[in-house]
C-alpha cells in the first residue's frame, strides 16, 4: 500500500511538471519564427572565445579541416613554432592598433612566441563562434632578427631565385600579358599574331608549355592554367600554320609585393616537399609578415607547389 501511495505522488508530481512545461511553451509567440535564446555573452567574452578556438585549432592540428570546411586559406604556423600558447582572459594579449585605415576590424591583439614571432589576431566581427569566419592571424617578425643571406640557406636561394624570377613571367605569359602582338587581328577577327615574348625566346603552345614547366608541373598548370589558356572556344592561344595568335587582354600586371630570398627565415625538409618561410618586400621595404613558400622535388628537378 505505501509503494503505491509513492508512485501515485511521483506520477502526480511528472504529470504537474509536463503540463506547466507545455503550457509555457504554448504561450510563446513563435508566429515570426523561432524564438531566440537570449545572448548574456558579452563582447570581451565573445573575443576570447574566438581566439582560444583559433588557437586550440593550431594546437590540435586542426587548421587543413577547417581550410576543406570553410573553403578558405589559414595562414599556417611558421616551421620553428609547434604550438601556440594558450590564453585564460584577453589581457594575456597586447591590444594593438590596427594600422590599416580602412581595416573594419573589432578586436586586434598580439602576444610574442619563441622571443621572436608576433602572432595577431584580428577579429572584425565578435560572435563568440567560429574564429576563421569572422577572424585572420598573422606571424610577424621584425627584419633585424632575420639573418640576411644567411649562408645555412643559400642552396635554397639558388633554388627559389630562377623559380620565383620566372614564375612571375609564367602567369603573366598563360593571361596574355608581356607578349607582343601584331597592329591588327589577323586570325578569326580578333585574334592577334604573337611577335615575340618580354624576355622569352617562345613561339608556339608547345614552347610555352615547355618554359611554364620549368616553373610548376604539369598536373598544376592544367588544372588551374592550361583550360583558359588553350582550350575552349575562346581560349588566350590559337596556333595555326605555324603561327602563334593570341587574344588582347585588358588586365594590367601589378606585383608589388616580391619575395625576398634574402631573407629566409626558417626551412623543414619532408618527404614529400619543402617548406620555406621567408619575408616579401614591397618598394624595397621589407615587409614583417612571414610568408610561406612550399617546394616539390621532381626528377627535372624543384618546382613550385602552386603560385606565390
Amino acid at each position: 500500500m505505501y509503494k503505491k501511495y509513492i508512485l501515485f505522488l511521483l506520477f502526480g508530481f511528472l504529470f504537474l511538471t509536463s503540463c506547466q512545461k507545455e503550457t509555457q511553451e504554448a504561450s510563446l509567440d513563435t508566429s515570426n519564427g523561432p524564438v531566440a535564446t537570449e545572448d548574456t555573452m558579452t563582447v570581451e567574452e565573445k573575443e576570447l572565445k574566438m581566439i582560444q578556438s583559433a588557437i586550440a585549432d593550431y594546437n590540435e592540428d586542426r587548421i587543413l579541416e577547417q581550410e576543406d570546411t570553410l573553403k578558405t586559406s589559414i595562414t599556417k604556423l611558421p616551421v620553428e613554432i609547434t604550438s601556440l600558447p594558450e590564453i585564460s582572459q584577453l589581457s594575456d594579449l597586447t591590444p594593438v592598433e590596427d594600422s590599416d585605415l580602412q581595416s573594419n576590424t573589432a578586436y586586434v591583439g598580439k602576444y610574442t612566441v619563441n622571443d621572436k614571432y608576433d602572432v595577431t589576431f584580428k577579429i572584425y566581427h565578435p560572435t563568440g563562434g567560429n574564429f576563421w569566419l569572422n577572424g585572420e592571424v598573422l606571424f610577424e617578425i621584425h627584419p633585424s632578427k632575420v639573418t640576411v643571406n644567411d649562408p645555412q640557406y643559400e642552396n635554397y636561394r639558388n633554388i627559389l631565385n630562377p623559380l620565383l624570377e620566372n614564375e612571375r613571367k609564367v602567369i603573366n605569359y598563360l593571361y596574355g600579358l608581356d607578349v607582343n602582338l601584331s597592329s591588327e587581328p589577323t586570325l578569326d577577327v580578333q585574334y592577334y599574331e604573337v611577335l615575340g615574348f618580354d624576355g622569352a625566346d617562345i613561339h608556339s603552345i608547345e614552347e610555352l608549355k615547355a618554359f611554364a614547366k620549368t616553373v610548376f608541373t604539369a598536373d598544376y598548370l592544367q588544372q588551374y592554367f592550361y583550360k583558359n589558356a588553350f582550350e575552349g572556344e575562346f581560349p588566350i592561344y590559337k596556333e595555326l600554320d605555324g603561327k602563334l595568335y593570341c587574344l588582347p587582354t585588358e588586365i594590367t600586371p601589378l606585383n608589388l609585393n616580391q619575395y625576398d630570398t634574402g631573407y629566409i627565415i626558417a626551412v623543414r625538409e619532408t618527404e614529400d616537399r619543402v617548406t620555406i618561410n621567408l619575408l616579401t618586400s614591397v618598394m624595397n621595404q621589407v615587409q614583417p609578415e612571414v610568408k610561406e613558400i612550399h617546394l616539390l622535388p621532381t626528377a627535372e628537378g624543384y618546382r613550385l607547389v602552386a603560385a606565390v
